[in-house]
């Protein structure tokens, strides 16, 4: 009723109706003075009139149009018979009806003939509200789905869902039900501010539901509902099912059901609005939304997992290798193999001379400061020339070149290291204040070969660390090397550049535990590129 009303008030305010009124209010006002000073009506002039009043009508009126024409003659027969009857010439009433359907007939014929030609214009601004509301209509779908796509959360995605199926579908009650495949259940979904349903359970379904349902919207979303004009229900989809639903579609993703969507509650009068086209493809865009989602987990939990395994990484070797050497470690995962892996290393072993006579005659905490101001200097040095350091062994410092990366140029740089430790420990001891009768220095062994380097311990305590052969000559090496003196052996020392060392050479050193060795003492650096030795 109220749209028959709004119907009439948009013709009432028509141009071309209003201006027919006009013309029959005037026809009426005609009609009454050739009715008072000429005693007749004159018929020319009133079909004229009278047609020109109709004619306004049709251009805005198409349907019903003979009832229209009836209704603006009203007011002009109703003046005729007024005044006919008052003034004792009732013939002219039976002659302006005459004269009036006349005109209606002319003007009905040619309605006829033209409406077919054109469209009224009450019609067109009808037709003109219908495509606007139709874009309005199809701009709020587009934006509902759009931000349904948009969306990487799933608690926003099936929010978002069930505001869409509100908005676009008038739907009252709908569930959103997600696969969980380990126990054959469609469950529905509760997230951040959406509030359990008691009367909605899970769905028990087959085995084989997950793939039998599955479809691809790719191919057509007639093809999804095989050419039928109605949804499936949900006993069609899952036999024995309590849940009453208007209508329901699966979720389909990747060749399988992910979940689904029922629509519960709907006012019968609201049905229209669920249009199995555009439901199939508000289905999909909510299975792709949710798989999109899935992926984004997934990437999210990657990253995590990554940075967890970067932070690890860093934590494990941040203390005793270089910044530099984090940062590849953590770029280059492959290169942190943990547990133990044999590989080719030096190892160098910093021992300082007479620090054990100093403990019986030093306070104790001078004795600690003391050791600790000189490791803080030494291990800066070490990392700095991308050393790793394996272990602080008493007053021995322990460190690998060439794990957890390998360089071409490791024995090298091990030495360089040596020489560069020397002076440090000049310039820390000329700091110190010793006992008389007693003094400090620093004796350096470096050792070439293979040895396991990994972490090794127990799940609570591990320690990066190499062992072998090349790690314990290294230390039975460290035990002849005297103050000041840089001690290697044969396959470190034939890694070296020729000429570019001062050396003394011993052949069949007797080395506890160990074959006889040839071992050179290391005096000075003969020829050294800036790049390969800066003093400190």
């Amino acid at each position: 009723m109220k749209d028959k009303f709004a119907k009439l008030k948009d013709l009432i305010h028509t141009d071309a109706v209003l201006v027919g009124l006009g013309l029959a209010i005037f026809l009426a006002l005609f009609d009454a003075w050739c009715l008072l000073y000429s005693g007749g009506l004159s018929f020319s002039w009133h079909a004229l009139i009278a047609m020109a009043a109709l004619l306004g009508a049709s251009l805005k009126v198409d349907e019903r149009f003979f009832l229209w024409s009836l209704g603006l003659s009203i007011p002009n027969l109703v003046v005729i018979f007024i005044f006919a009857v008052s003034g004792g010439v009732a013939g002219q009433f039976f002659y302006g009806i005459f004269s009036q359907l006349l005109a209606i007939a002319i003007v009905s014929i040619f309605h006829q003939r033209f409406a077919a030609a054109y469209i009224a214009e009450a019609e067109f601004g009808r037709l003109k509200r219908e495509y606007r509301d139709a874009q309005d209509t199809g701009l709020a779908r587009l934006l509902n789905f759009s931000l349904i796509g948009c969306m990487k959360e799933r608690h926003r995605v099936i929010s978002q869902a069930y505001h869409a199926l509100q908005q676009v579908f008038r739907v009252d009650k709908a569930v959103v039900f997600l696969a969980d495949y380990k126990n054959n259940l469609l469950v529905p979904y509760v997230g951040p501010g959406l509030m359990a349903d008691k009367n909605v359970g899970n769905l028990m379904v087959a085995p084989e539901f997950w793939e039998k349902n599955a479809y691809d919207p790719e191919k057509g979303v007639l093809n999804v509902i095989s050419g039928r004009s109605t949804l499936p229900s949900l006993r069609q989809l899952i036999p024995g099912a309590s849940l009453d639903a208007v209508a329901v579609m699966p979720l389909s993703a990747a060749g399988k059901v992910i979940g689904l969507i029922a629509v519960v509650k709907q006012k019968p009068e609201n049905r229209h609005y669920l249009e199995p086209e555009l439901f199939v493809t508000f289905a999909y865009v909510l299975a792709s939304a949710l798989e999109n989602c899935q992926l984004h987990e997934m990437r999210i939990s990657m990253l995590d997992t990554a940075t967890k395994k970067s932070q690890l990484i860093e934590a494990s070797f941040s203390k005793y290798v270089s910044k530099a050497v984090v940062s590849e470690l953590v770029n280059n995962e492959n290169l942190a193999v943990l547990g133990g892996k044999k590989r080719q290393i030096t190892v160098m072993m910093a021992d300082l001379r007479g620090f054990t006579r100093l403990t019986g005659v030093l306070n104790i905490e001078y004795l600690v400061q003391m050791l600790n101001t000189w490791f803080e200097e030494a291990s800066n040095l070490i990392l700095k020339s991308q050393g790793t350091i394996d272990k602080y062994m008493g007053d021995c410092i322990m460190v690998i070149f060439g794990a957890p990366i390998a360089k071409p140029d490791d024995q090298l740089r091990c030495v360089y290291t040596a020489f560069r430790l020397h002076e440090k420990f000049d310039q820390f001891a000329r700091n110190l204040k010793l006992p008389h009768g007693h003094s400090l220095g620093l004796g350096i062994s470096i050792c070439s070969g293979e040895a396991v380097v990994g972490n090794f311990g127990s799940s609570s305590r591990m320690e990066y660390t190499a062992i072998g052969e090349t790690v314990n000559l290294a230390a039975r090496l460290e035990k002849i090397a005297e103050a000041g003196e840089i001690v290697v052996d044969d396959n470190t020392f034939s890694q070296l550049p020729a000429g570019s060392f001062e050396y003394t050479v011993a052949e069949n050193v007797a080395v506890k535990g160990i074959a006889n060795q040839t071992v050179y003492r290391l005096r000075a650096i003969i020829k050294a590129s800036p790049a390969d030795f800066a003093p400190v």
